[in-house]
């Protein structure tokens, strides 16, 4: 009956909710309704699992969907904190950015994170939203695959411009670099990304190992922009391994 006191209050609030699943709540034949409670709620259930999954104008992305989402409806109450945190510690990040050096948007290389808060909330709206039956439906876990794969197609546009910017890097302006250095020295940024998306990624192995190498790059690129800044004395010290203790 939850859809039913969500149309309820949507009509008292002035919110209704989208017309054409209203329609198909009140084409419920007299028979359903004359059947009992029971029988009207599994009907209802039907309409929406039917309506949630109706083509919404959105890409999909087949290529970047996981294999299974079962482990995240499984697990919902953290899989979706994790989300929600996520998101917020990529909106800090961006705001630190703005905040601390001026600039009115990140720097070309690193500009598919803006997009990145928004995708991880539709991922967790769509698991909080799914019906808790075990097992899921399948029309849940397709929806929940698509929202994913839009994500992890983005995530694969930033992985793109990171494993690309050794290249380009000497062409630069000097402010570019700089925003792309303050970013990519956010550890937590990064960490609570990839955690994230490793998350999501379940059994997927092939996932799990690429964005391993993520870092690994992310790093190898913040190690050549911070040499950039010293002098080459410095870059040489900076290098050397560290002495062990109680070594002549």
């Amino acid at each position: 009956m939850e859809l039913l006191v969500r149309l309820y209050r949507g009509f008292l609030n002035g919110d209704p909710l989208d017309w054409n699943l209203q329609r198909q709540v009140a084409l419920i034949s007299v028979e359903k309704w004359k059947s009992g409670p029971e029988a009207v709620a599994a009907e209802i259930e039907r309409i929406r699992a039917e309506f949630s999954v109706q083509p919404s104008g959105k890409e999909r992305f087949p290529k970047h969907e996981p294999k299974s989402v079962r482990h995240l409806l499984e697990n919902r109450v953290i899989a979706s904190a994790c989300l929600q945190g996520l998101a917020a510690q990529v909106t800090q990040s961006i705001e630190r950015f703005h905040a601390e050096t001026g600039a009115n948007a990140l720097p070309e290389a690193l500009e598919p994170l803006t997009a990145l808060p928004a995708l991880l909330l539709a991922v967790n709206s769509t698991i909080e939203k799914a019906p808790s039956v075990a097992p899921p439906a399948s029309e849940t876990e397709d929806q929940l695959r698509a929202e994913i794969g839009r994500l992890y197609a983005k995530a694969a546009e930033l992985e793109s411009k990171i494993f690309g910017l050794e290249a380009v890097l000497a062409g630069l302006p000097k402010t570019e670099r700089k925003g792309i250095l303050h970013l990519l020295a956010q550890t937590a940024l990064w960490g609570s990304l990839v955690g994230g998306l490793w998350m999501l990624s379940g059994e997927d192995a092939d996932l799990r190992d690429r964005y391993e190498n993520l870092i690994e790059r992310k790093e190898q690129i913040r190690i050549l922009l911070m040499r950039e800044g010293l002098p080459q004395t410095q870059v040489e010290k900076s290098l050397r391994p560290a002495e062990r203790p109680g070594r002549a």
